[in-house]
Order: structure tokens, then C-alpha cells, then sequence
């Protein structure tokens, strides 16, 4: 049974990319209102009930006859019987967080009846998040298993980007798409049903594909991820995902499933058609030489034709046509010693651009960098024995490629021009994915340390020294960038940073992340060495750092009843603004309300920073003392007193 009564628009759909995972069920839009009757999809009984500040807020579980679970997210309120036996455990612990698992029968719920009201609590505006997971918690595609959703609108496959694949290995050509060894994006044209693209990518080597495609089921301003999309070479099949259902120990894969830019925010990434290092997801099928084309295998010399069919959960279907031709070889440069008189003494090359791969990097140098003569060959070490593939780029310079499985015997790596030996500046380490690593900052104040298994594979990082906007809050560290943006991690790593002067005395000091799309920081750590000279925290991903010192505690303003107020209502609604300005509330335990020394449930919502309580029984008649108080992450408190006067 559909969860609202005549709210149907899909604003997010299974599969969906969120920040570090997949959108695990389908969001209903509610217009920005709360208070929307909320009903039970079968007959069963509640599984779990929870409340918190974040993610899904009040979220109810119900176990269905038949086994499977619905999820209900986000509630303003919950059903009076199930209300009285989270509240019951609320004041039995003093908490407002509960995650309650009733025993089985124990809160019975019809099919169709009213479970709560939907709201805003945890994460996001108003809405009514729903899943529907089998009995052992696998979130299934409720608009393919459950309901047949009113939807006559095909997905639209915008564009694809074809990925080389670049050798693991020294001594191995690189590959290239149309002369050059990086990504390169097409846009198809046409109609929505059949795309195409007006030119033929010319490629050499391996390379892959990912596609991006918008799905619309209730309006453009809600594009939802494709349900099914399938990659075809010369009539075969090559890869095919759908997004059936998910497990939430793989949740985290969807930065190997989208290509990864390691920018936040929701927005839809494109779907890769093949399978990264370290990507296990069940939902890839049929997959040949993991997705990837290559000479061979799922290529054959000069043209190829392709196709890319995308599907929604509704059956509605488009497909895109293309061609690629495979060239017979690649363009690397061979390196070859030139005999004859040395030339004179050549300059470094200027700083190289970088481009990262997700197995190495690209060092771009340009025609100017002062080699004399130009640039012919590039090597690991200082003897010139062990070569780099290059790609000559004409007036452009030349592109040299330096895999992260290569064994670094320096910081540097050598360009020969004509007998002489010309070092380039790394200024980056390799994190391995079998040993500890440590990447450390130009200036030894800043490491992050990366432990067996927490990266797919071996990449490069460097970690520079940044700057803020002045707009944003002045740290006390120096503040650092931990690059390249669009490495994922199998888990959260360690970053460390050098307390200096006056912070190291300071018991206020935390690990940040700097936004610079808004110029904030939010919160990381505030983990101190055994020798109190770093403050450290574990981060998710890489971006740009720093230590910063704070010591105002939150504010509590804007309290009704105000001081005055003489107020009939027995049990009142006490509402204020909670705010913090930098490290944030941590814990639901920070903050507390009591009336004549009982405590009180608070709820608060830390997107608008507004909080509410009501006393659970009438007061009477008269003077009762009222005490809010809230602590921030690093422990600064605030604490007022007011007195509510009940009249008859």
C-alpha cells in the first residue's frame, strides 16, 4: 500500500547517489509541508523505532506479513501508542536518542493504518523517506517490487566519457582517446529514443565508458538515478547494471559505481560501465573483461559499434548508438638515446600540471620548460635505465605517465635531455594498499597515514599547503590540502596536525574540513598525541584541513514563553533557537531541559538551529524554574534560567 494519501511525486529515487552511499529506498515530496498522515504499506508490527537529531530523525520499521520490512523516515510525529513507548524509554534514560527494538507483536499495526505524521526531523526539508527491505535488512527498489508507479517519461542518456585504462606497469604503451592518454567527454544528440553521437572517438590501448542519463518520474526538478542501463559492443553484451536492490556493507561502492569527482552534494554522477579496482557489487552482471574495451578481448581493429540502453523502473526505455574506432597502435614515445656532443646545460622544467588517474598520474610539460633539446624520453631514475611512456603533444609539450604501482627509489623523476639528466620534483608519495603509508606536508607539521586496506588501490597524494577565503575564520595551524580530490577510501584514515604557539595550550583546539563553497568548517576531531603536540581526526575523503581554536559556547536565544508571559496552558510548548558556531552539538546528551529540576524531551532540528519541548504532564498553578543548557563538541556550555508562571 502506497505510504500518503494523494502525495505521489518522487523526489529521490532508489539508487540515488548520496555523499559515501546509496540512496537506500524512494523519497515522497510533501511541498514543503509536514503533517501528512503516514500508512502502513501490510499488516505486521513494529520492528524498530528510532529518534535522533540526524539522518533519518523519527524513522519507524515495520515487519510486514511476508517477511519484509518498510522503513518510514523523517516523522513530525508518531502513532499515540508507538509515541508513549519510545517516550517511556526516553524518560526512563534521560535521552532523547532511542533506537528500540519492541518484541515481536508487541506494537501490532494494521495494513493502512496511520504510523505517524510526516516532517523534517533528521536530515533534509520536508519529505517522507520509504524503503522496503527483505527480512535480513537488504533495501529492495520499492517502485520495482512494490508498486507500479505512473511513469510514461523514458530516461534521457546525455553523454558518455570514455576513460583510459593506463598500464600498471613500466614499458607499456599508454592508452589514448582521439591522440591524447586522458578522459574525454561526448554529447549525444538527437532524439530522447534514440541518441547519437556526431563523431567516432578514436582510441588505443584499453579504455572505458561511463554514461550519464537523467530519469524523470514527477517533474524536471527531481531527476532520479537510472533503474538499468546496459553497454553493447558489436551486438555483445559488455556490462550491465541494475539497481534492483543494495547491501548495506557495500553502501560505500557507489564511489567505484559513479565517477567520482570527490565534490559533495547530491547531484546525479555519471554510471561507470565497468568495474573499478575493488567495486564486488552484486549488481553488475554480465560483465566482460570487467567492462573495459580493449584490443582482443571485447574490441577489434577500426570500427566499433556500440550502444548504451537505459531502462526505468517503469519499463520505459531509451538507447544511444555510437561508434569507436581502434586504432592499430599508440602514440607513446620510445625512449632513445641520441649520440653525439651533449648540448649546453639545461634548466629545470618549470612545475609539470598533474593530472590524476585512479592508477597514477599524468605529468603535462610543456614545450617551454627548458629542456634543450625538446623533450624526447623520461625516466624512474637518475641512470636513465628504467623508462616512462610518454605522448609527444606537438607545441604543446609532452605527457609522461607514472604508474602508482611503480617502485619510487627518489622524489623525482628524470628527463633526458641530451646526455643530461634533469630531475622534476614529485612533491607526492604513493599510499599503498598492503602497507602503512604516511604523507607528509612539504613542511613536516601535517601527515595523514593510510593502514593496510583502506584504499582500492595504489594511488598518488600530495598534501600542500592552502589557503582559505578571508572571508572564512582564521585557523591556528597551517592549512592544508590533502590531494588528489577524487581518490575514494575504503574507510576513514588518520590525519594529524602540529599544534603551534599559543593553541598548544589551548584545550579548545580541533580538526576542521573547510568548505569552500560556503567558506565554513565543520567538525572532524580533536583526538590529542600522547605528547600533546598534534590534534587529530579521521577523515573520509580528501579536501583541505586545518586546526582551529574556539572557545564561545552555543547560544540559546529567542525562549518562549518569554520572561514575562503569564500563560494558562498546563503544559505549554517551550520553544528556542540553539545554535553553534563552529565545532556543533555532538551528542543529544549535550543539551537538556528541565522544569523544577525533571527532566524534559527536546527535540531539535540542527539544519534550522530550532528546538522544542513540552512538560509531559500538567503543570500547576504558579512559579516553575525552567533550565536550558547545551554544550558544543569541545565542551563549551551554556546555561539559562527562567520561570514559568501558570495562571488558572
Amino acid at each position: 500500500m502506497w505510504p500518503l494519501e494523494g502525495k505521489t511525486n518522487v523526489s529521490a529515487g532508489f539508487g540515488d547517489y548520496r555523499t559515501r552511499h546509496f540512496h537506500g529506498g524512494i523519497d515522497i515530496s510533501t511541498g514543503g509541508q509536514e503533517g501528512f498522515p503516514v500508512r502502513a504499506a501490510d499488516s505486521g508490527w513494529v520492528l524498530r523505532v528510532s529518534t535522533s537529531y540526524w539522518a533519518f530523525g523519527k524513522v519507524v520499521y515495520l515487519h510486514l506479513t511476508g517477511g519484509r520490512v518498510a522503513v518510514y523516515g523523517h516523522l513530525s510525529e508518531l502513532a499515540p501508542k508507538i509515541q508513549k513507548y519510545v517516550e517511556d524509554n526516553q524518560y526512563a534514560s534521560e535521552r532523547y536518542l532511542q533506537n528500540l527494538l519492541p518484541a515481536p507483536g508487541q506494537i501490532s499495526i494494521a495494513r493502512g493504518e496511520i504510523i505517524g505524521k510526516t516532517g523534517k526531523t533528521g536530515a533534509g526539508p520536508p519529505h517522507l523517506h520509504f524503503e522496503l527491505r527483505t527480512g535480513d535488512n537488504r533495501p529492495l527498489n520499492p517502485l520495482v517490487t512494490a508498486f507500479q508507479k505512473p511513469d510514461k517519461t523514458a530516461p534521457t542518456i546525455r553523454s558518455i566519457t570514455v576513460i583510459p585504462r593506463q598500464p600498471d606497469q613500466l614499458g607499456m604503451p599508454l592508452s589514448t582517446i582521439d591522440g591524447r592518454p586522458t578522459a574525454k567527454s561526448y554529447e549525444f544528440s538527437g532524439l530522447p529514443g534514440g541518441r547519437v553521437l556526431a563523431t567516432e572517438p578514436v582510441v588505443s590501448g584499453t579504455v572505458m565508458i561511463a554514461v550519464r542519463t537523467d530519469d524523470i518520474i514527477d517533474g524536471p526538478d527531481w531527476i532520479v538515478s537510472a533503474y538499468h542501463c546496459r553497454l553493447w559492443a558489436n551486438d555483445s553484451l559488455i556490462c550491465d547494471v541494475r539497481h534492483d536492490s543494495i547491501d548495506y556493507r557495500d553502501t560505500r561502492l557507489i564511489e567505484l559505481e559513479r565517477l567520482y569527482d570527490g565534490k559533495p552534494g547530491f547531484v546525479e554522477r555519471p554510471i561507470n560501465l565497468y568495474r573499478r579496482p575493488g567495486n564486488q557489487l552484486w549488481n553488475y552482471t554480465n560483465v566482460v573483461n570487467d567492462g573495459r574495451l580493449e584490443a582482443g578481448k571485447t574490441l577489434r581493429p577500426g570500427l566499433n559499434q556500440m550502444r548504451i540502453e537505459v531502462e526505468d523502473a517503469a519499463g520505459n526505455s531509451a538507447f544511444a548508438d555510437f561508434r569507436i574506432r581502434l586504432s592499430p597502435g599508440s602514440p607513446s614515445a620510445t625512449p632513445e638515446l641520441r649520440k653525439g656532443t651533449p648540448p649546453r646545460a639545461a634548466k629545470p622544467p618549470a612545475t609539470a600540471s598533474i593530472e590524476w588517474l585512479e592508477n597514477g598520474v599524468l605529468f603535462s610539460i610543456p614545450e617551454s620548460a627548458g629542456e634543450a633539446p625538446p623533450l624526447r624520453a623520461a625516466f624512474l631514475d637518475y641512470g636513465l635505465t628504467r623508462s616512462l611512456q610518454s605522448v609527444p603533444l606537438g607545441s604543446e609539450g609532452t605527457v609522461v605517465w607514472l604508474p602508482a604501482a611503480a617502485s619510487l627509489d627518489a622524489d623525482s623523476i628524470w628527463i633526458r635531455s641530451g646526455s643530461n639528466s634533469i630531475p622534476l620534483r614529485l612533491s607526492m608519495s604513493v599510499a599503498s594498499i598492503n602497507d602503512n603509508s604516511v604523507i607528509t606536508s612539504s613542511d613536516g607539521s601535517a601527515t595523514v597515514q593510510f593502514g593496510p586496506g583502506d584504499l582500492y588501490q595504489p594511488s598518488f597524494f600530495r598534501l600542500t599547503e592552502d589557503k582559505p577565503s578571508p572571508k572564512a575564520r582564521k585557523p591556528v595551524s597551517g592549512v592544508y590540502a590533502l590531494q588528489p580530490a577524487n581518490v575514494p577510501f575504503v574507510r576513514a584514515v588518520r590525519m594529524a596536525i602540529n599544534m603551534d604557539g599559543a593553541a598548544a595550550g589551548s584545550r579548545h583546539v580541533a580538526l576542521y574540513r573547510y568548505r569552500p563553497q560556503t567558506t565554513g568548517w565543520d567538525f572532524v576531531g580533536s583526538e590529542r598525541s600522547d605528547d600533546e603536540q598534534t590534534v587529530s581526526g579521521k577523515i573520509e575523503s580528501p579536501g583541505i584541513y586545518a586546526l582551529l581554536d574556539y572557545v564561545a559556547p552555543p547560544s540559546i536565544r529567542d525562549v518562549t514563553p518569554a520572561k514575562t508571559d503569564r500563560i494558562r496552558d498546563r503544559q505549554p510548548l517551550i520553544r528556542f533557537t540553539l545554535a553553534d558556531d563552529l565545532s556543533g552539538i555532538g551528542s543529544d546528551a549535550d543539551i537538556r531541559l528541565t522544569i523544577d529540576g525533571q527532566w524534559t524531551v527536546v527535540e531539535y532540528d540542527p539544519e534550522t538551529t530550532q528546538a522544542k519541548a513540552q512538560p509531559r504532564r500538567p503543570l500547576s498553578p504558579g512559579d516553575h524554574r525552567l533550565v536550558i543548557s547545551a554544550k558544543d563538541r569541545m565542551g563549551n556550555e551554556a546555561k539559562i534560567q527562567r520561570t514559568l508562571t501558570i495562571v488558572k
